[in-house]
């Protein structure tokens, strides 16, 4: 375990971690550009993103400051930005699983409890 830890805390690393956040990134990005942009949206793609940076902020500061002790590791700054991004993430995703649900209520309400399929309706 103290091999794999000194392993990931190396300076060649971050080269691994930078592939991720860009492929955080770009699922982000792409992920907004299937459908029209809703806050919720927004703020779940964000939230992935602000992990992905803050997990390579961390990886640096750990590297930087090898022996903080005095301190609790939730009081760390890039530790603070992952459970921001986390709850970022997690209010968008919630609210928009919320949306969905009410949605689908509504339409089930309206059609009676009875799904109607797409297709019969282009006859």
């Amino acid at each position: 375990m103290a091999s794999l830890m000194h392993s990931m805390m190396s300076s060649g690393a971050l080269l691994v971690y930078l592939p991720l956040v860009l492929l955080a990134s770009w699922s982000a990005w792409r992920w907004l550009s299937q459908e029209p942009v809703k806050w919720w949206r927004l703020a779940a793609a964000l939230g992935i993103v602000v992990v992905a940076i803050a997990t390579v902020w961390d990886l640096y500061w750990h590297q930087t400051h090898p022996m903080e002790l005095r301190t609790s590791m939730a009081g760390l700054p890039p530790h603070q930005l992952i459970l921001a991004g986390f709850l970022i993430g997690l209010i968008g995703a919630g609210w928009g699983v919320a949306v969905d649900i009410r949605r689908a209520g509504f339409r089930a309400h309206t059609t009676g409890g009875m799904i109607e399929n797409a297709a019969s309706k282009s006859k």
